[in-house]
């Protein structure tokens, strides 16, 4: 299959605005009384944690990387706003892991669980904007006209291997991508990891870890 990275932030773009709105639906649950069983309650924690690091890694990844590569091929972009999005979200990000403790130790349940939700719809009400901003300035014709084939499969794979370095653990991370996609997204993202993973360590090794949070990712 051709090499797309217009495609392969898509479809990173689509992981991170469902996981969005699932944990914007399920703490809305919880301040509702509306609270799940202890698995389920630990999946949603290791769910939101994931989310949390998957976007910082994202971010990262096209400050350091993806940005300076478009720059230099003359790629046009509001690249100091795309940026200075990032940093009002990280802002967010770092904020949501002590109401998550908070969360978790069962105290001041219901008020931690109101700052979550609006940290979380803070959080959301940049993404949609920003991707917005993104995908219309880097289409795949714009890409497609600046890099060959070969090259946005060389910037596909850094990308990919930069995200999980700066992501993790490892064994929530990477079923949460995958399974917050769906059919042909992700057996294209399957394809950029090792064979390991999707064939051994995700079904067999890592199963008993992310399986809490199964209710909130796609079969």
């Amino acid at each position: 299959m051709r090499p797309s990275v217009a495609k392969d932030f898509k479809r990173i773009h689509s992981v991170i605005t469902r996981g969005l709105q699932i944990t914007l639906e399920k703490v809305q649950e919880m301040m509702h009384n509306k609270n799940p069983g202890p698995q389920t309650f630990n999946g949603f924690l290791d769910y939101t944690r994931s989310l949390v690091s998957f976007m910082h890694a994202h971010h990262s990844t096209e400050d350091d990387l993806a940005f300076p590569i478009f720059k230099k091929k003359s790629l046009d972009a509001p690249y100091d706003v795309l940026m200075n999005d990032h940093m009002k979200m990280q802002k967010i990000l770092t904020e949501i892991d002590p109401v998550l403790q908070k969360l978790a130790s069962y105290k001041q349940k219901r008020s931690a669980a109101k700052k979550l939700h609006n940290l979380l719809r803070t959080l959301n009400d940049i993404w949609g904007p920003h991707i917005q901003i993104e995908e219309s300035h880097f289409t795949e014709n714009d890409i497609d006209a600046r890099f060959s084939e070969e090259e946005q499969k060389q910037m596909s794979e850094q990308f990919a291997e930069h995200a999980m370095k700066n992501s993790g653990p490892d064994y929530l991370v990477i079923p949460f991508i995958l399974y917050n996609l769906g059919g042909e997204d992700r057996k294209i993202i399957s394809q950029l990891m090792p064979p390991v993973i999707t064939q051994e360590l995700i079904p067999i090794t890592w199963k008993e870890k992310w399986t809490p949070m199964k209710p909130f990712l796609l079969d």
